[in-house]
């Protein structure tokens, strides 16, 4: 009864094992079986009620005698089970894998596993792992007697311990509701932990996520983490551990610790913790040792590339960590060093987001930061830090800095706690700090010790100013301390002719504010000035001018009103860095970099109501090497604005919204004005501002220019204009309506993406006297945030050059003839043509001439009721028999038109182009249209392209005749066909309401599809997105897909295939097929798909054929990069797939091969994730899995995978995992 079954699968390789792309399995002789054991064969029964701890242990036995690979299946169930040893020291050390389907839970009373350490345990064990399933230790009862205080509580059981064991892997599973600790790796190496979800109240006590002790080589990766205590836990004697990748939230943090509780404890060291993102946890990342004598240590620790959002304690030693009653108040001896945090940015929840409280006997040494940026949560504070008996490094941004902070004296020498070297020194990992002799003394200034009163009442103007002398006159370096408080000021002028430039940094715990009457400050043009400064540093901070009762008087009308305050000025001034500073409601401009030189600003905030005139974030004016990142501005004006005489200024990583966007200008004003040059605007996002990125020149002659400027990795959401060039701006009443004379060359306009609030998305208003020149667009996609409508551009005076996809594309339109000779706004290349910065497109010599036609001079009518169908088909004509590239173009409105066939004949195959501002809309009757099987067709063209614009087919009417049952309904149209057709370009086109297909590629090759979006309701009917059959080379990149059916579908015939960067939803996601309907029909290869987003969708990536004899195949396919949220059958393929009455039930003839499925992630909305449904006849082979992990929506379950009549390999991470019933075992 108990004898074991050997079965088919996926073999799972070793994690070492390189991966070979399309490997061919089917060439390995030999295989080793794989025993499989069901508990259900041992007598475990899956009600949740009989307990079936022996059944599993008899399992368990019988896997540990095995000399073969041995698979444990827990199918689907509830099992109930008491305390577990599975013991190794018997195994033959064959691996052993549980598959678990099921869920394995603990008795209600928690007294029944509470009477050992430990639930489940593993003790002595080699080469063993866990996939998928649920432990559910129902501690929530234990919980509850902890925290009413019971004496008489147990101290609870851990739920799943691995102890003295090597090469353990757990993928995918779920550990719910622990008592005590819920997975724990003590005296065990070679671990592998990943995908894996952990769940806790957040009151629960004492229920680490993961804690290690006394292990090496433990490896954590991918994973969600929720407690009532540390997401994971380092103890003791633990060396080299790998954190990456998970979310952490609610709980402790993620702690080294606690160390030092014995004497003689070993050490933690090796560990690197990346990739992690904390969400209102207690802690961020913690390092904690006891106050008592020590020979442990923590060293060689890396902390990179973090998330904080609302964390109480971002970043954290305590070496004076106790939960003894006394504490015995000793000072700790455990050696910290080595430790360095790099690239964490977020939100603190208490103000101190950096607290190192080291040993005054063992301090802290080799303590390093770099590019650290932590704000506090409330935009009316900041954050601060605290160090006490640390040493170490701090490089590039460190918000909050460190210090030790002594009071009570005028002028405190000390040493800071983070040495803060010059911005330019390159970052050396694990520096050490320690060999640096006889660093430099810093003075410290508190503000109060010279009279400032943080009240926020009496006037501390003076104490301000004779703190900066003081600091001014020092030959060393000093740091003027404005500690938490609110510190009223009045006009403040720092002056530095004085002094002897020494480096002066102003540490800012607290707010500076001004008075409430807006006049006292506004009698002069700038609150806070630095003039003619060297070596200045400003971290933290708010200032707030109180300017919203000036903005009132303003926007009232009120003539008396002043013209307002600059919040902070740096004029004439050099070596300049603004750190985690935040400035809200300036009277005016909030900061201004004025003839200064090598200004840093980063982590800065900026907030003013939307309606506050003229207070720009911050302003640049004749400036050189100014860099600003990493900052979040909302504003009544620009964002960032960049005036005359400014160069070398780079911008990167702002969040800018509301306000008027990053702004070049306004320049010109006066004849003499300086230009403005070498300018980088880069990863910016816009959020409903009035503009993107936009230059403005006056109206005037001038002398000036804008030149050598590049605008890249940007993105627009309900932008109103989001590229604009205005050299018509004036403010001046009456404006003297002339052309301006700057000059505006080589600007680039690189990925930029997203939605349009206004139709002109782009905006090219040049000068007809001074022409912009080499205008360079490429990757840029802007649609209109409407669905119903389409981006438009606007060009005048500009030329350039167009690169890969831009939409909308600029031209300069002239009507009344019918064949317009002009010369495009923007030169576009070949899509093949490698993209040149700052091209000279000024040298091109006699480009040739573009044709422009447009439909209204052939008769169309944009009214949407009068039938432009011949219109459209009279332009192409002409187009059609052109020598030249011709633009036919579609302007703004709603043209009505009936079948369209475009032939390609008789055509001279010169490039024609649709580019369509407006929309174009079949008759309301769906039975027009439906009398042919296409709405729009290109048969047998060559060179087309479409540039925007909207299809509306109205289908709508057609899918409620289908859904009723209606018998007289028509097949319906395909909205757009390409036929027998080559060198196809679709850019930022939208389908919607398609009567059948919305998009068709048939016999066609060489096919660019890019940024189209396509709409229909989820319950329409046959509505597939994009269609390919029997056509070569088709791409379809950075598209929003949502219908009926198929978001894409690939038909037979169909080679080399591409299609990236898809968000699809709802639909029935993206599949091959259906193939083998007929016997000859061909087959499909070489197709990728990748970074694919399914959302809801009913299936992910599918291979679909029908169950009939054929000569068809499927090969060569790669699924890869793909997210799933809520899909209801993320990997499926089913080959005997049918749609007529009855169904042959036959086995399918079509072969698959060479299938690869890679880092595919998220979650199923049904438990059966991975089906391989695959012919008798004809099995699937060489399918390959890796890094796969799929988890069921809900958490109170586990994904499986269900495999029939399919071959091949597994590597790395697969979850679920099912062997298949029929299958022959493939090793290497």
């Amino acid at each position: 009864m108990h004898e074991p079954v050997a079965v088919d699968g996926l073999l799972l390789l070793p994690l070492t094992l390189i991966f070979l792309d399309f490997i061919l399995i089917s060439s390995l002789a030999n295989p080793t079986p794989i025993t499989s054991l069901n508990v259900l064969t041992y007598g475990a029964k899956p009600d949740g009620s009989k307990d079936s701890t022996k059944a599993f242990l008899a399992a368990w036995e019988a896997a540990c005698a095995s000399p073969n690979p041995t698979t444990i299946i827990v199918p689907k169930g509830r099992f109930l089970v008491g305390n577990l040893v599975f013991q190794g020291n018997k195994c033959t050390n064959a691996p052993i894998s549980f598959r678990i389907a099921g869920s394995i839970i603990a008795p209600e009373d928690f007294r029944v596993i509470a009477s050992s350490l430990q639930w489940i345990m593993f003790d002595g064990v080699t080469n063993v792992s866990i996939y998928g399933g649920v432990l559910d230790a129902q501690g929530s009862s234990l919980w509850k007697c902890k925290n009413s205080g019971g004496k008489k509580c147990p101290t609870g059981a851990k739920t799943l311990l691995f102890t003295d064991s090597n090469n353990i892997s757990i993928y995918g599973l779920t550990s719910i509701n622990s008592q005590k600790f819920h997975i724990v790796i003590d005296q065990s190496n070679n671990v592998k932990i990943d995908g894996v979800k952990v769940s806790a109240d957040a009151d629960s006590p004492n229920t680490d996520g993961i804690h290690i002790g006394k292990s090496h080589s433990v490896n954590i990766t991918n994973s969600r983490i929720g407690t009532g205590d540390d997401c994971i836990s380092i103890g003791p004697g633990s060396t080299h551990v790998s954190i990456q990748g998970i979310q952490c939230g609610p709980g402790h943090g993620i702690s080294i610790g606690s160390l030092g509780r014995s004497e003689d404890e070993q050490g933690v060291e090796n560990v690197i913790v990346s990739n992690v993102d904390f969400m209102s946890t207690d802690n961020g990342v913690r390092i904690k040792t006891w106050g008592k004598d020590s020979k442990s240590f923590v060293r060689n620790i890396v902390f990179q590339h973090i998330k904080m959002k609302m964390v109480k304690n971002p970043i954290i030693i305590n070496q004076h960590y106790c939960l003894d009653k006394p504490c015995p108040k000793k000072e700790s001896g455990v050696e910290i060093s080595n430790v360095r945090y790099e690239d964490i940015q977020g939100t603190s929840n208490t103000e101190v987001a950096v607290m190192l409280d080291c040993s005054k006997d063992k301090p802290c040494t080799d303590i390093v930061m770099g590019n650290v940026n932590l704000v506090l949560q409330m935009v009316n504070g900041s954050a601060q830090a605290s160090c006490n008996n640390a040493n170490g490094l701090a490089n590039d941004v460190v918000v909050p800095l460190t210090f030790s902070e002594k009071k009570n004296t005028k002028m405190i020498h000390k040493t800071s706690c983070l040495l803060l070297l010059p911005l330019t020194l390159i970052f050396l990992d694990f520096i050490l700090i320690s060999s640096l002799a006889k660093p430099t003394p810093i003075t410290s200034l508190n503000v109060l010790t010279y009279g400032a009163k943080p009240d926020g009442l009496k006037d501390s103007t003076k104490a301000f100013l004779a703190a900066w002398q003081v600091a001014c006159a020092s030959p060393n370096p000093t740091t003027i301390i404005v500690p938490k408080g609110r510190f009223l000021v009045r006009n403040l002028v720092f002056q530095g002719n004085k002094c002897t430039n020494a480096p002066i940094s102003f540490r800012i715990a607290g707010s500076i504010i001004a008075p409430e009457d807006f006049r006292v400050i506004a009698s002069s043009l700038q609150w806070i000035m630095f003039d003619g400064v060297t070596n200045v540093s400003i971290y933290g901070g708010v200032l707030d001018a109180q300017g919203s009762s000036l903005w009132k008087c303003k926007n009232s009308g009120g003539k008396k009103c002043p013209t307002g305050a600059k919040t902070l000025l740096f004029t004439d001034s050099n070596n300049i860095s603004i750190y985690g500073l935040t400035s809200i409601n300036s009277q005016k401009f909030h900061i201004v970099i004025d003839q200064s030189n090598n200004v840093k600003i980063d982590g800065v905030k900026v907030s003013a109501d939307a309606d506050s005139p003229n207070t720009d974030g911050i302003h640049i004016e004749n400036s050189h090497s100014v860099n600003i990142t990493n900052s979040r501005i909302g504003t009544g004006d620009d964002c960032i604005s960049i005036g005359p005489g400014s160069t070398h200024v780079s911008i990167q990583g702002i969040q800018c919204g509301p306000g008027h966007g990053i702004s070049i200008g306004s320049l010109g004003r006066s004849e003499d004005e300086q230009g403005v040059e070498n300018v980088i605007v880069s990863n910016v996002d816009f959020m409903s501002t009035d503009n993107g990125v936009r230059i403005k020149t006056w109206g005037k002659d001038s002398k000036s220019f804008v030149r050598n400027i590049v605008f890249q990795h940007i993105k627009m959401k309900m932008v109103k204009n989001p590229i604009i060039i205005n050299q018509h701006y004036c403010l001046d009443k009456p404006c003297p309506k002339k052309e301006s004379g700057v000059e505006i060359s080589n600007v680039r306009y690189e990925d930029i993406q997203g939605t349009s609030n206004t139709e002109v998305a782009v905006m090219l208003d040049c000068s007809k006297d001074k022409p912009c020149t080499d205008i360079v667009m490429g990757n840029v996609n802007l649609v209109l945030q409407m669905v119903n409508g389409s981006a438009q551009a606007s060009c005048n005076n500009a030329n350039g050059l167009a690169n890969d996809v831009v939409v909308p594309l600029t031209f300069s339109e002239k009507k009344n003839t019918k064949m317009i000779h002009k010369t495009s706004c923007l030169l576009l290349l070949p899509l093949t043509l490698i993209f040149l910065d700052f091209i000279l497109i000024s040298s091109l010599a006699k480009p040739t001439p573009i044709t422009s036609l447009n439909v209204l001079t052939y008769g169309a009518k944009p009214d949407g009721l009068k039938d432009s169908t011949k219109a459209f088909l009279a332009a192409w004509q002409v187009a059609c028999a052109s020598p030249n590239p011709t633009t036919i173009i579609v302007p703004k409105g709603r043209f009505l038109v009936r079948n369209l066939v475009f032939q390609g004949n008789k055509c001279t195959n010169a490039p024609i182009s649709f580019r369509i501002a407006g929309s174009i809309i079949a008759p309301e009757d769906f039975r027009v249209i439906a009398s042919s099987l296409q709405w729009i067709m290109f048969d047998g063209v060559t060179n087309v392209s479409i540039y925007g614009g909207v299809l509306d087919a109205q289908g709508s009417s057609l899918w409620k005749c289908k859904n009723s049952g209606g018998k007289k309904c028509p097949t319906g149209a395909k909205t757009l066909l390409f036929t027998d057709s080559n060198n196809i370009s679709i850019y930022g086109l939208t389908s919607i309401n398609s009567q059948k297909f919305h998009i068709v590629i048939d016999q066609s090759n060489n096919v660019k599809i890019d940024g189209v979006k396509v709409s229909a309701d989820a319950d329409s009917p046959n509505t597939d997105g994009i269609h390919i059959g029997k056509s070569h080379s088709v791409n379809i990149t950075n598209s929003r897909i949502g219908t009926g059916d198929d978001c894409i579908s690939i038909g037979p015939g169909s080679t080399h295939v591409s299609i990236q960067g898809i968000q699809c939803g709802p639909g029935h996601g993206i599949s091959i097929g259906s193939l083998g309907r007929s016997e000859d029909e061909q087959g499909v290869e070489n197709v990728l798909v990748s970074n694919v987003d399914f959302t809801s969708t009913d299936n992910g990536v599918r291979i679909k054929t029908w169950g009939k004899y054929s000569k068809s195949f499927v090969r060569n396919i790669v699924f890869q990069h793909i997210k799933m949220k809520m899909v209801k059958n993320p990997i499926i393929i089913n080959q005997h797939y049918c749609l007529d009455k009855p169904c042959p039930k036959k086995e399918s003839g079509v072969e698959i091969s060479n299938v690869r499925y890679e880092d595919i992630q998220g979650t199923s909305n049904t438990e059966v994730a991975v089906m391989l449904d695959c012919s008798r006849e004809k099995p699937c082979t060489d399918i390959v899995m890796r890094n796969v992990n799929l988890v069921l929506q809900r958490i109170n379950g586990s994904a499986q995978a269900s495999c029939n009549n399919a071959n091949g390999l597994a590597n790395d991470v697969v979850v679920p995992f099912t062997p298949c019933l029929k299958r022959d075992m493939l090793l290497i």
